[in-house]
């Protein structure tokens, strides 16, 4: 690999890192609306996925990119609010399960409303081809 390459592939890291930022920003700021973060959105669209069955925390945190006590902060708080509920595992906290509420279910409706109206509006000058590559792409990043 070239110090060309190396020097392409980072820009391109810290060029999505910004543009992250930024998206992350805007669809924050459209979902306050509804109570909710980011994070605290796509916990509850992992959990509304997966058919009223629980979610282990330590894969919640696989999938979000977090530690297993980094999950526990940010679910924490949804608990208290009701919308997801744990069931506890006898010896292992980390196998404890997260299930959505019926009132969890109720806010992720109302909310996916409001991140797909905010994706169509700043995505709306990208071909659908674009985006399924880049799709690809991000789900080569480990």
């Amino acid at each position: 690999m070239t110090d060309d390459d190396s020097e392409t592939r980072a820009a391109f890291l810290q060029t999505h890192a910004l543009a992250a930022a930024r998206v992350s920003k805007t669809i924050g700021l459209r979902l306050s609306v509804h109570g909710i973060s980011l994070n605290e959105y796509l916990i509850l669209d992992y959990l509304a996925s997966q058919r009223d069955r629980g979610v282990p925390r330590i894969e919640l945190a696989g999938h979000m990119g977090l530690s297993a006590s980094g999950v526990t902060r940010l679910v924490a708080p949804m608990e208290k609010t009701h919308l997801v509920e744990r069931e506890a595992h006898a010896r292992d906290a980390r196998q404890s399960l997260v299930r959505l509420t019926d009132a969890g279910a109720r806010v992720h409706r109302e909310a996916q409303d409001t991140f797909v109206a905010t994706a169509d509006e700043l995505t709306r000058g990208l071909q659908p081809e674009d985006l399924q590559r880049a799709i690809r792409i991000f789900e080569t990043i480990r």
